[in-house]
């Protein structure tokens, strides 16, 4: 599929999430919106991440249910994971 059609029918626009919001509120957004990764950006424009379901599933493997009250910061993928580990052990 060519990503003209992609575009045409899923939009331009890209949905973002702050860093400094929960991880629950990560998941709540993730489940209300039927998609399966946010970006992480402190003002809607510049990127500082990515973070998905499969993000939070592997920190409350790791880590436990509490996760669900860190900050979104705390998972971004292959920045927040190392200095969660480093928090928590």
């Amino acid at each position: 599929m060519k990503l003209e059609l992609v575009l045409q029918t899923k939009g331009d626009g890209v949905e973002t999430i702050r860093p400094d919001a929960t991880v629950g509120e990560l998941a709540k957004r993730l489940t209300e919106m039927k998609i399966g990764a946010l970006v992480v950006s402190f003002d809607g424009r510049n990127v500082a991440g990515i973070v998905s379901e499969r993000d939070i599933v592997k920190n409350i493997a790791r880590y436990g249910a509490d996760v669900l009250n860190e900050q979104v910061s705390t998972i971004i993928r292959g920045l927040g994971r190392d200095r969660h580990a480093r928090r928590v052990a």
